[in-house]
């Protein structure tokens, strides 16, 4: 039971916790008549229960919101920690690489959706008509890097003007291959005599894997 006081007269009743809604003893009938408006009783013991309750749920939201905006805040360090490292820098690199003058064509459009492999070989494919590199990263950075160089080298050489324009695996896209590298590391390659041919994919690999040991490069994120 508890104690249902007027809120005009303050006179009270014993009436339960929980009364019906027709219980006269949660209405001041004194008051009723004289204001012409029914006049309902309240609980204190109740309404301090409920405002404890409503601050106990204030405290639990607060703490929520606390809460998720610290893992808001990991969730964006870690982000970025990630887009810094290999192999999520990867997305950085070919908006940068994008812009090569070597390419001799717009390939700023491009997009790419990176997976990761256990091995340590790298594997792409360049998409034309969906403007779109998949790569396969395996754990040795430098064939990574290299596969992107590749693939989005695929991408300008379709783009070209058509008597320009290279496709396929021939010396031509290798002589661009690894102009492009040689733009991208700021040195000349160390390539065989004779034409170009795929020892470029080679070449490159290891080229990028000494500017990951430099520290010029990322390393391997840990997942």
């Amino acid at each position: 039971m508890k104690r249902w006081v007027c809120p005009l007269c303050g006179s009270g009743k014993l009436a339960p916790a929980k009364p019906a809604r027709d219980d006269a003893r949660c209405y001041c009938l004194r008051c009723t008549g004289k204001t012409g408006r029914l006049v309902e009783r309240v609980s204190p013991a109740a309404q301090t229960s409920r405002r404890r309750a409503e601050e106990r749920a204030a405290v639990r939201a607060e703490r929520g919101r606390a809460r998720r905006a610290t893992q808001s805040l990991q969730e964006r360090e870690r982000a970025a920690a990630a887009a810094e490292s290999y192999p999520g820098v990867l997305h950085v690199l070919l908006k940068r690489w994008a812009r090569l003058s070597e390419w001799d064509a717009d390939i700023r459009d491009l997009k790419m959706s990176v997976r990761r492999r256990a091995e340590s070989y790298s594997t792409g494919h360049a998409y034309y008509r969906a403007a779109r590199i998949t790569l396969t990263v395996g754990t040795l950075e430098g064939d990574g890097y290299a596969v992107l160089l590749h693939e989005m080298a695929h991408h300008a050489g379709h783009r070209r003007p058509k008597p320009a324009r290279i496709d396929g695996h021939g010396h031509a896209f290798y002589r661009m291959l690894a102009r492009a590298g040689e733009e991208v590391l700021g040195r000349p390659l160390d390539l065989p005599p004779g034409p170009a041919d795929r020892r470029v994919n080679l070449i490159l690999g290891a080229a990028f894997q000494e500017e990951v040991s430099a520290g010029r490069l990322p390393r391997l994120a840990t997942r």
